[in-house]
């Protein structure tokens, strides 16, 4: 039949350099198949991007069947069934495969294999910061002006640290003002919730060139008082392992949190970061607000440690401060220079679309 030549025609596997490169980031992520997935997303972007699931089903062919190759069969849908799939997500693109399943009676799998061939693609929608007013105009200064500094300095952004604060809390989330998270786990917890004692833990981390710097746990909730005294008692001593000759032109970037833009706060930064700090209030560049998409620690770093620390149920504050740490140090240099290539990428894509959401648009 005609139908079946052509449905496995179009069902190609990923070629064998990219599996190959799938399985040793697997090692990489410690068998963490989610990381391995967001590592993969970041150091191939123009790449196809497989999810977690794709990620363990490659790893466990090449151990268990000692071949990289999909098994095939010589057989696939009737013309009917196929027929039918399309039909129906022709009428309603938001139906499911669930949905076809249960009123076409036609397999999930078999579905998703007649979409996959005919280049039905199961687009999501992507939570995006809302903008408007000046927001984008203020969104492509601050690209304009990125871009500048790269084209004067090129290791501008290799000697930026960028900073920022997160609530990790129990219940498996991660609760940031002005910000959105994504992961591909369902950890699928149950709990009555008047029963459960709820906390949570505020940690700060800053990346600088090929260094994570942190994490720093705050013991209450972040104010000016206890963040201008961190950054005048606690980050010194953090950046330490960066070295002398860094830290002499190192440029500070922080986001418009409330204790960032306090008075004592932008006062101190520019004496200390005299002429070289990008936040609400600095004399030489503002970070725009609402732009979690320009920042290596919002469109990288958070979920990066969100799919380690939610990996399994947190049991203590001491235990989640430890998987923290953990999944700080598990970030290599390597991985550190794809996410400043992966802002580079940011910020052009940002004054394409006029400083509109663009995140959407990446592949």
């Amino acid at each position: 039949m005609v139908f079946e030549e052509t449905f496995l025609l179009k069902m190609g596997d990923y070629p064998a350099n990219e599996i190959v490169d799938m399985i040793r980031i697997v090692g990489e992520a410690g068998n963490n198949y989610s990381v391995a997935a967001r590592l993969y997303s970041v150091r191939f972007p123009d790449r196809r991007h497989p999810n977690r699931t794709t990620m363990k089903r490659l790893s466990d062919r090449a151990e268990h069947r000692g071949t990289l190759k999909r098994t095939r069969t010589k057989t696939g849908p009737n013309e009917a069934t196929a027929v039918a799939t399309i039909a129906s997500v022709m009428l309603n693109p938001q139906i499911s495969t669930r949905v076809i399943e249960r009123q076409y009676d036609i397999p999930r799998s078999t579905a998703n294999r007649i979409l996959r061939t005919f280049k039905f693609h199961p687009y999501h929608i992507n939570l995006t910061q809302q903008l408007g007013g000046e927001d984008f105009q203020r969104r492509v200064r601050f690209c304009n002006w990125a871009r500048g500094q790269i084209q004067r300095n090129p290791a501008f952004v290799e000697n930026l640290l960028f900073t920022d604060e997160a609530t990790f809390n129990n219940r498996g989330q991660v609760n940031r003002h002005n910000c959105h998270y994504y992961s591909d786990v369902n950890p699928h917890w149950q709990r009555n919730q008047e029963f459960q004692r709820q906390w949570s833990i505020n940690v700060w981390v800053g990346i600088v060139g090929d260094h994570i710097i942190g994490p720093y746990f705050f013991l209450d909730n972040l104010n000016a008082a206890n963040y201008l005294s961190f950054l005048q008692n606690d980050l010194p001593d953090l950046l330490r392992p960066v070295g002398n000759q860094v830290l002499r032109i190192m440029w500070f970037q922080q986001d418009g949190a409330p204790a960032h833009k306090a008075r004592i706060v932008k006062t101190y930064l520019n004496r200390r970061f005299t002429n070289r700090w990008i936040g609400i209030g600095s004399e030489i560049h503002e970070f725009p607000p609402r732009s979690p998409d320009l920042t290596p620690l919002d469109f990288f770093l958070w979920g990066y440690v969100k799919d380690i620390v939610y990996a399994k149920e947190p049991t203590t504050r001491e235990d989640m401060k430890n998987r923290i740490r953990e999944a700080c140090r598990s970030i290599t240099p390597v991985v550190l220079h794809h996410v400043r290539r992966a802002f580079h990428r940011r910020l052009e894509r940002c004054i394409q679309q006029n400083g509109r959401a663009f995140e959407h648009l990446i592949a």
